[in-house]
């Protein structure tokens, strides 16, 4: 018998789902508003909890893998 390999189940992420589009939408609104030094700061934050979320759910996605490392 062949071992099946299975994801592990995702966690309920309605609230996730919701600061994502929160996040989304200050970034367009950043977007259009006049560069200032709280401007920057908040794309800067909604960036950081952005990209912590996509490696979050990288990595659940990926079991058998480990996560990819990633510089910038």
């Amino acid at each position: 018998m062949q071992e099946r390999t299975w994801l592990k189940p995702l966690p309920k992420i309605d609230k996730e789902l919701e600061l994502i589009k929160i996040c989304v939408d200050t970034l367009q609104t950043c977007a259009v508003l006049p560069q200032s030094p709280a401007t920057k700061n908040i794309q800067l934050s909604a960036e950081n909890i952005l990209m912590r979320y996509l490696q979050q759910l990288d990595i659940l996605t990926r079991p058998n893998e480990t996560s990819l490392k990633t510089t910038l």
